[in-house]
């Protein structure tokens, strides 16, 4: 067996950061969670304030007393001591500065949901990637949901879908853009299912709901509900030639799925999600949220 590759974690400011260190590390994980071949050795965690400076202090404590991960003082004491690194920051606009360092040094990143905050930003750390030589992966689990994957593994015999319905929280967060926070799970699980090659959204924006009509290249349209009235979890109903396909996503299992395509895009150095794909998605989200901002005005993905 493969040593365990190290595993560095930049940001505590998400659950993400305990969630993925106990399937990671924990010895005797439930089976099917089970993920093998990588440990959290490092983390760190800037210094927040108020309330979310006493969850970042409990994570601290939890991720070094019980997991055994040492709590370095700055992101860049961890370079020599990792061979892979986890940047789960949940502000997308601070992406590129913590990405720096180690795309510097070559190593392989997984980006946390967002990637950035914006088009104009995603250009600028894919800019950075590809000057690197390193390899990014940046996603969120949902794309690899059990009932997800499928749908899509059903693709040769059912088709691709050519409509449908996908739904989930739409909770906005402080300097993010709307939908971008809790949006992006949503968008994923289209990205999945549908591919790529969106043209155009069109959203029409209310307190408790978004609802963003996606205009694909080849015609189909399907629709996006980001929703803010209600806690109903992640839901999809998609039709293809072959037939309708609709299910609710169980969260057990997800994170462990696509920590498996991590830990290994980390020993093979290819991601399974592209860059042109991941800067699709942060474009779909931009112009959502310009659509919504406007009344519902058809917005290009292309002229953002």
């Amino acid at each position: 067996m493969e040593d365990a590759l190290r595993i560095g974690l930049v940001g505590l400011d998400t659950s993400h950061s305990v969630a993925f260190t106990r399937i990671l590390n924990d010895p005797e994980p439930p089976p099917e969670t089970r993920v093998e071949g990588a440990r959290v050795t490092h983390a760190w965690g800037a210094r927040e304030k108020g309330d979310l400076g006493t969850v970042v202090e409990e994570r601290r404590e939890e991720l070094a007393g019980q997991w055994s991960v040492e709590i370095v003082r700055k992101p860049a004491d961890m370079l020599g001591k990792v061979d892979a690194v986890m940047l789960l920051s949940v502000n997308g606009a601070d992406h590129l500065k913590l990405a720096r360092p180690f795309l510097a040094e070559g190593l392989p990143l997984f980006i946390d949901k967002p990637f950035t905050n914006t088009v104009g930003q995603a250009r600028g750390l894919i800019k950075m990637i590809h000057a690197s030589g390193s390899v990014v992966m940046s996603c969120s689990a949902l794309r690899y949901a059990d009932e997800v994957s499928a749908v899509v593994n059903e693709a040769s015999e059912i088709g691709t879908p050519f409509g449908g319905c996908l739904s989930g929280p739409g909770h906005h967060r402080e300097g993010m853009p709307g939908p971008l926070y809790y949006g992006i799970h949503t968008a994923e699980m289209l990205q999945a299912l549908f591919g790529t090659g969106v043209d155009s959204v069109r959203c029409e924006h209310s307190e408790r709901e978004d609802v963003a009509t996606v205009y694909y290249s080849d015609g189909r349209t399907p629709v996006l509900r980001f929703v803010r009235g209600c806690d109903e979890g992640f839901w999809f109903s998609v039709s293809s030639v072959g037939g309708v396909r609709s299910a609710k996503v169980d969260a057990g299992t997800f994170y462990a799925r696509m920590l498996e395509r991590v830990i290994e895009m980390f020993r093979t150095r290819r991601s399974p999600v592209s860059l042109p794909e991941t800067f699709e998605v942060i474009a779909l989200l931009e112009a959502i949220d310009r659509s919504g901002s406007k009344r519902g005005a058809r917005i290009k993905l292309a002229t953002l």
